[in-house]
């Protein structure tokens, strides 16, 4: 579902303590000046996958598949060796660490206290104390009463060595709270139970592997997901307090391997939706909130290849965003009747220019959160009569946000009723700022401004944050810079850049604390919106996917060409560090452009392509057929077999390679800590250089965690 509809009760301003937000910085800087040596050298054990039935007369040979077994011994001590290795040469940094360790933490609050937001008849809000690693749940009766905690996860990290907190819900008549936690790092959630009066944790309510929650009307049940052997979320039950798990009652199979599901509660709070989502296609089942066993959830709209539709239900009426009819940046539409289309109507038509991003509904006014040819706004629309009477004509502003390049994000607003609005904005260079606007009078209100709070000694006006369009082919690519004033355009600064480009997720112009250090070094950032993502809408992200997958990696390169070009920097001072699925970009261009950077961060890359996508195994290679295409469908294999980073490493004699700093992790389910692995090992075994390393100027280091999973 959209990613307003659902909200948990959740802090609206994410905090990191140093020793978290330190780590991407030790590494832009630890890759760029390299020089140890001995690298480990994984041994070749020779397998061969036969692609002649996917459309290529040619056999795949995999020298380094026997590292996907983690429980062999010897993939075990090369891991180790990895790891090993890495922790020598960051020896050597230790005085660099402590240094931005130290700055990065004199930059967070030693104090952090949320500004609280009003959900039915209390404050709730979160806090973080100097000796805390985790967030404090909080509420009040008033703003003025005594502080109640409702959770704090420092108390539960102590009884895990992992923790991390999925899902919170208070149920509807604020006396209970439903929570999901981790604590593998594999993201198996359970969900616990625990009365809110006295804290008593509720134990016959504990239920394992749960993903999505919601509360029934009464609160005396609860509505959940679970997954099936491949960790797809495929099953709805109903869950009555204090019964045992085996009396809880099925409501819904998702029967089809593409779809996942996931619950939603509407804000008028009378139905629980099971949405069934793939990349591309959605279908929507509702129950009624009061009773979710009465009757079976009725469907509200068969699925149809390549449409998607979400739902929320205002005043008795459903409105649906949906991309059907050709409305690939989404339309908007109300349903008096949602069992008769001819009731239907269209309140907010389709936009080339203008892409639906979000929405939430009050009880006079309905926002949308938009995408304007890459800018993120907020509009206000009049409800008046509009619900009612299809002809009227709908009036609308636009908030006023102090800066054009922002990230938002929406508040929690549970308050059907309220003409104010909760959101919060950041950009590279100022801190999220917390805001109450209210939508009848217009009026804008800071809450809480967090760079003022927490970022001594930066001065963001003396910096500049700016877009400019590079060329890539037949297109223009938008690309956010971000540097101090002084900068020159010498070809003697150092760049950082970053980009995503995948499943139609934007590269978010938010602000990073880590990020402060380099621009106070003199560092430039590049913010690369290539296509893949949803930057310039549903268009800009088809352009990246599946058969034209290749433009991601076009768009990325033109970029970094153009940096060098336009002397912000050189290739002996570029950079560019990627995350998952675009781990695919520092693949390609260490194979396309080794020279053109310095060094490239790779987190948890997605660079064993063609064999994750051949093994229907592996969690969500079913699901991500519509990313990166079926292999069963003409030309794909070919196609993929193309670009896929792990297949095409190759000896180029002469080429240096890039510094790259790796990281997997042994419990990630979305991308296996053998892609990374095996990428390093075919890099190091290929490289024309007698150590078996990058080059005599540049390193290969490869961190793989034990304890975490992909995030």
């Amino acid at each position: 579902s959209m990613k307003c509809l659902g909200r948990s009760i959740q802090p609206l301003v994410s905090i990191s303590r140093p020793k978290v937000c330190v780590r991407l910085l030790w590494n832009t800087a630890r890759t760029t000046f390299l020089n140890s040596k001995h690298p480990p050298v994984a041994d070749r054990h020779q397998s061969k996958i036969n692609l002649l039935p996917f459309g290529v007369n040619k056999d795949i040979v995999d020298d380094y598949n026997w590292l996907r077994d983690p429980s062999s011994e010897p993939v075990r001590a090369y891991l180790a060796a990895e790891n090993k290795y890495a922790a020598t040469y960051f020896k050597s940094l230790k005085g660099l660490q402590t240094r931005l360790y130290q700055e990065l933490a004199s930059r967070v609050e030693e104090h952090h206290v949320e500004t609280p937001e009003k959900v039915g008849p209390y404050w709730y809000y979160t806090r973080m104390a100097p000796d805390d690693s985790f967030l404090v749940h909080c509420r009040r009766a008033a703003l003025d009463a005594p502080e109640q905690v409702i959770l704090d996860q420092n108390e539960e990290a102590r009884k895990y060595s992992y923790i991390e907190v999925g899902s919170m819900k208070v149920s509807p008549d604020h006396t209970m709270l439903a929570y999901t936690i981790d604590t593998r790092g594999d993201e198996t959630y359970a969900v616990h139970v625990r009365r809110l009066a006295d804290g008593l944790q509720m134990p016959c309510d504990t239920i394992d592997g749960v993903y999505s929650i919601e509360w029934s009307s009464d609160g005396r049940s609860l509505v959940y997901t679970v997954p099936d052997a491949l960790r797809r979320p495929h099953q709805v039950y109903v869950h009555e307090l204090g019964s045992p798990r085996a009396a809880d009652r099925l409501l819904y199979t998702e029967a089809d391997d593409a779809f996942f599901v996931d619950l939603h509660r509407t804000k008028d709070k009378a139905c629980i939706l099971i949405n069934s989502n793939s990349k591309t296609s959605s279908e929507v089942h509702m129950i009624d909130a009061a009773q979710p066993c009465a009757r079976p959830p009725q469907l509200v709209l068969e699925r149809q290849a390549g449409v998607e539709y979400f739902l929320e239900r205002v005043g008795g009426v459903f409105v649906l965003v949906s991309n059907a009819d050709g409305s690939s940046n989404r339309q908007l539409l109300a349903a008096p009747d949602l069992t008769d289309r001819s009731t239907w109507y269209t309140l907010i038509g389709h936009d080339a220019e203008v892409r639906i991003e979000d929405m939430d509904f009050f009880q006079d006014f309905f926002v949308v959160y938009e995408n304007v040819r890459g800018l993120s706004q907020i509009r206000v629309y009049d409800i008046g009569a509009a619900l009612r009477q299809p002809a009227a004509l709908l009036s609308s502003h636009v908030v006023p946000l102090p800066h054009r390049l922002a990230a938002l994000r929406p508040g929690i607003n549970a308050d059907f009723v309220s003409d104010t609005l909760r959101f919060a904005y950041s950009t590279p260079l100022h801190q999220e700022v917390v805001c109450d606007y209210d939508m009848r009078r217009r009026q804008l209100i800071v809450r809480r401004d967090c760079h003022r709070a927490g970022m001594p000694a930066f001065e963001p006006s003396d910096y500049v944050c700016h877009r400019i369009a590079v060329p890539s082919g037949d297109v223009s690519v938008p690309v956010t810079l971000v540097h101090a004033k002084t900068l020159e355009r010498n070809g003697n600064n150092a760049v950082l850049l970053k980009a995503y480009g995948a499943y139609g997720h934007s590269t978010a112009v938010h602000f990073r604390r880590e990020l402060v250090p380099l621009l106070q070094r003199g560092w430039l950032v590049a913010l690369a919106h290539v296509r893949g993502g949803g930057e310039l809408g549903a268009d800009w992200y088809d352009q990246g996917r599946r058969l034209q997958k290749k433009n991601t990696f076009a768009d990325f390169i033109a970029v970094a060409d153009y940096l060098v070009d336009q002397r912000y920097t050189r290739a002996e001072l570029l950079s560019a560090t990627t995350i998952s699925a675009g781990g695919l970009l520092a693949g390609v261009a260490v194979n396309s452009r080794p020279q053109l950077f310095r060094a490239l961060i790779a987190r948890v890359p997605f660079v064993d392509m063609l064999n994750s996508m051949l093994d229907e195994t592996l969690p969500l290679t079913i699901h991500e057929y519509d990313e990166w295409g079926n292999p069963h469908e003409p030309d794909v294999v070919p196609y993929v077999l193309s670009y896929d980073p792990y297949a095409n490493v190759s000896r180029r004699p002469g080429h240096r390679l890039p510094s790259l700093y790796v990281t997997g992790a042994m419990l990630d389910t979305r991308v296996p800590y053998w892609q990374p692995a095996k990428w390093v090992a075919k890099l190091r075994a290929h490289s024309s250089t007698a150590n078996n390393d990058g080059g005599a100027s540049s390193k290969i280091l490869l961190e793989v965690s034990d304890a975490h999973g992909h995030f």
